[in-house]
C-alpha cells in the first residue's frame, strides 16, 4: 500500500488536539480535513474558512451529514483575513491545503502572496505549543512557485520561536509535501 500525505497528516492533526481544541482550517475545500477534525474535536470549536461558496456549502453539508452537532463555524472569505477571525494565542491547530478546489475550475487558486500573508497572520494566532500544518501540491499550474514561497517562508522563522519540518514522499513525482510549524 502506498503512503500518503494525508494519514500522514491527520496523524498530526491527533498528535496536537484533544476534545476541546480551537481549529482553524483555512482552505477547508471539499470538508474532509473538517470532517476528520469533528471526529476529534466533540467539544471545542472549528472555523472552517475557505474564498470560495462552493467549498464552504461542500464542506457544510458534509460535516451535516455526519456531525450536525459540530461546533462548526462556516465563513467564507479568503484565508488571507483569517486574523479577523479570532483572537491572537488562541488557536492549537491551522491547516491549509494549497492549491484548488478539487472538482471544480482549476485556474482558481491559491497564490503566494495571499498564502505568505495568512501564514504570518496564522502565527499570531497560534496559541504556544500550536501548530500549522500546511499541505502543498507543486503539480498544478503555480503549485511549485506557492510551495517554493511557503518552504522560504518557513525558512526564515526564527529557530527561538519556531520548529519547522517538511516531509516530501520522494519516491513519488510531484507528490504533496506536508508542512508543519510549531510555535514553542
Amino acid at each position: 500500500m502506498r503512503s500518503s500525505h494525508i494519514p500522514f497528516a491527520h496523524n498530526l492533526f491527533k498528535s496536537v488536539l484533544n476534545e476541546g481544541s480551537f481549529t482553524l482550517d483555512a482552505t477547508c475545500g471539499n470538508g474532509h480535513d473538517t470532517l476528520f477534525l469533528c471526529q476529534l474535536i466533540t467539544k471545542g470549536r472549528i472555523l472552517a474558512v475557505d474564498l470560495q461558496k462552493e467549498a464552504i456549502d461542500k464542506t457544510k453539508d458534509r460535516v451535516q451529514e455526519s456531525y450536525p452537532k459540530a461546533n462548526v463555524e462556516y465563513i467564507q472569505t479568503c484565508h488571507s483575513k483569517i486574523a479577523q477571525l479570532t483572537e491572537p494565542e488562541t488557536v492549537d491547530l491551522i491547516i491549509y491545503n494549497l492549491g484548488y478546489l478539487p472538482g471544480s475550475d482549476k485556474r482558481v487558486i491559491t497564490a503566494p502572496s495571499s498564502t505568505i500573508k495568512s501564514l504570518e497572520s496564522a502565527l499570531t494566532l497560534l496559541r504556544p505549543g500550536g501548530y500549522i500544518i500546511v499541505t502543498t501540491y507543486s503539480g498544478h499550474e503555480g503549485g511549485l512557485e506557492e510551495e517554493r514561497a511557503v518552504l522560504a517562508f518557513a525558512a526564515s522563522l526564527s529557530s527561538n520561536q519556531f520548529t519547522v519540518s517538511h516531509t516530501r514522499w520522494i519516491s513519488l513525482e510531484n507528490s504533496p509535501t506536508v508542512l508543519a510549524i510549531n510555535k514553542l
